[in-house]
């Protein structure tokens, strides 16, 4: 995909309020007991375990084989290229210690049926 012209600037997508820990809250309840377990993704699991102190608390007792990455979704599906094209770029541009700490190598295009094969 040629990502050349490809633009979002002058969109915003992300509404102010939308910062959601969902994850680390829900990491945070198991570590505290308030529940007994919880899925959580692959990601997000790395950043509890690296960042935040009560992950030692948590054992894992089961997990799925691993994926290349999560989906990106949107509602608006004629954005589709634009955003492929504007997440690609800004994962490019980043430094290669950031993509390590994020744990981020690229952007790629699997067609969905491949994707749901994973």
């Amino acid at each position: 995909m040629d990502c050349t012209n490809k633009s979002l600037s002058k969109t915003r997508y992300i509404p102010k309020r939308q910062k959601r820990l969902a994850h680390t809250v829900i990491a945070q309840a198991v570590a505290d007991g308030q529940i007994d377990f919880a899925a959580i993704d692959a990601q997000s699991w790395r950043f509890i375990k690296k960042y935040d102190k009560f992950a030692n608390k948590i054992k894992v007792f089961d997990q799925t084989e691993p994926t290349p990455g999560l989906p990106f979704i949107t509602s608006k599906p004629g954005l589709k290229d634009k955003l492929f094209c504007a997440i690609k770029k800004a994962i490019q541009a980043l430094s290669d210690q950031d993509r390590s700490l994020l744990y981020l190598k690229d952007l790629i295009k699997l067609d969905e049926e491949k994707y749901i094969k994973i």
